[in-house]
């Protein structure tokens, strides 16, 4: 008899080969979207390497003596910049072209790895405690990417963290399904020392990180040794190890709950003054966009040292970079000194794009049916973020908190402002920071009427 499966989300295209009662056989075929990061970032790091590491040691170098520099001295030194952009490639190339094919049996999980045409097969025997976790790989950006892990009998196994998010719920779900644990159970250690294994709040079983445990749907985060907040309405007491490795998006959000929701606003209604401009509407798709509404005091202090700062980074790189152009050294030397100089001119780009981005910049949101992106910036300069559409719960607005040696606080400055978010199963989206009530209004019913329009099931009040 077949199990009653799920379909796969999109994403990479996950098959189920074989669903029975002996066993449940899944095919997850190569790439995700973490590979593109990887791959983008490794390529970009051996482009800069490459030219300067070759001409140094095909043209050769001096020291200030004028000595020529030994080839055991410049391979090593650039060895140690090759070996970081092989790494990242390599991962880049595991993530890319690596095909998985799961086989779970009641007392045994085998997964194969398929690179190149080379395959690796590891079996691991499970008991009645086995089950398949979401855990903590690394952060990228102070954002958690988790990996799915399948505790065996003293030892386990790490696969799929180049997927999105619910493609690894997706499947940890479904081994936990076949198996019969997961979420039938939810009696655990009495130990004040040991984290909950479900949410208090909503019963989803959270994801496992370092000293923290994370819920995947209301964004709760569970701490080691974690202590009760003096005030609920103001201030909450934060353990300063812990939330170094704690992600930000579940930081803003984990205490901060969304507070009021605005009715969803057709784009058509939108008045005519309204801050926030319609660039795309065809019913699939809904783009719009707003200037970059920021509070006087962080313009003030944040655009002075930003303004101070690339004034004196370009000054100085501008120098050197023509300096190096129009100077008489050989031809290889002149190469290798402009690109160094140019180096640097590419890395205060960063700098450059946060300051026009707080004076000049916009902020754009495109929601659609399969994912939802956030970007901000100014022209070219812009960040962006995605998350799936079926992750999100909620959008509404919460009082900001803010973050002082330790704890969090929704008083001071920023009293009387409203931040309006998407609350996501991955990572809350932050939309706004100002105290235009009926821009934030806007800006969330815009948002909540895309969402009901695509048949995203929202909080209410």
């Amino acid at each position: 008899m077949n199990q009653d499966l799920s379909a796969p989300p999109p994403g990479v295209g996950i098959k189920v080969v074989k669903s029975s009662t002996e066993q449940l056989v899944i095919a997850i075929p190569s790439g995700g979207k973490k590979a593109r990061s990887f791959g983008c970032f490794g390529f970009a790091w051996m482009a800069i390497v490459l030219p300067i590491s070759c001409a140094f040691i095909i043209g050769g170098a001096v020291d200030e003596d004028g000595n020529a520099v030994s080839l055991f001295v410049l391979i090593p030194f650039f060895g140690i910049f090759w070996a970081v952009g092989i790494g990242m490639i390599i991962a880049w190339a595991r993530m890319r072209f690596t095909e998985i094919f799961l086989s779970v049996e009641r007392e045994q999980f085998a997964i194969q790895k398929t690179l190149f045409g080379r395959k690796k097969l590891r079996k691991i025997a499970l008991d009645d405690g086995s089950q398949a976790r979401l855990v903590e790989s690394y952060s990228e950006n102070d954002v958690p990417v988790y990996a799915i892990q399948m505790e065996g009998v003293g030892e386990t196994e790490k696969f799929a963290t180049g997927l999105s998010y619910e493609e690894k719920r997706w499947l940890k779900t479904v081994i936990n399904r076949f198996l019969g644990v997961g979420g039938a159970s939810k009696t655990g250690s009495t130990d004040s020392a040991t984290l909950p294994e479900f949410c208090e709040d909503c019963d989803s079983e959270l994801m496992i990180g370092e000293g923290k445990r994370v819920c995947p749907d209301c964004a709760r985060v569970y701490l080691e040794n974690e202590s009760e907040p003096e005030n609920d309405d103001e201030v909450y007491d934060i353990d300063p190890d812990s939330r170094r490795g704690r992600s930000a998006a579940a930081f803003r959000g984990s205490n901060g709950k969304i507070t009021e929701r605005p009715p969803a606003l057709n784009p058509y209604e939108l008045p005519d003054d309204s801050l926030v401009r319609i660039d795309l509407d065809d019913g699939e798709s809904l783009t719009f966009s707003y200037r970059v509404r920021s509070p006087l005091i962080l313009n003030i202090f944040l655009g002075g040292f930003l303004g101070f700062f690339c004034l004196i980074w370009f000054g100085v790189s501008l120098t050197a970079f023509f300096a190096a152009l129009l100077s008489d050294e050989p031809i290889v030397m002149k190469i290798v000194s402009t690109l160094f100089a140019g180096t640097f001119l590419f890395v205060g780009l960063v700098p450059l794009g946060m300051l026009l981005t707080l004076f000049f910049g916009r902020a754009r949101l495109q929601m659609r049916r399969e994912e939802v992106t956030g970007s901000i910036g100014f022209w070219l300069l812009r960040k962006k973020k995605t998350i799936s559409t079926e992750s999100i719960s909620d959008v509404g607005l919460a009082a900001p908190e803010v973050s002082r040696n330790g704890r969090v606080s929704t008083s001071g400055q920023f009293a009387g402002m409203q931040a309006c978010m998407i609350k996501s199963s991955e990572f809350n989206m932050p939309l706004t920071l100002s105290a235009d009530a009926q821009f934030n209004a806007q800006v969330a019913g815009l948002a909540r009427f895309q969402f009901e329009r695509l048949g995203v099931k929202l909080a209410n009040d």
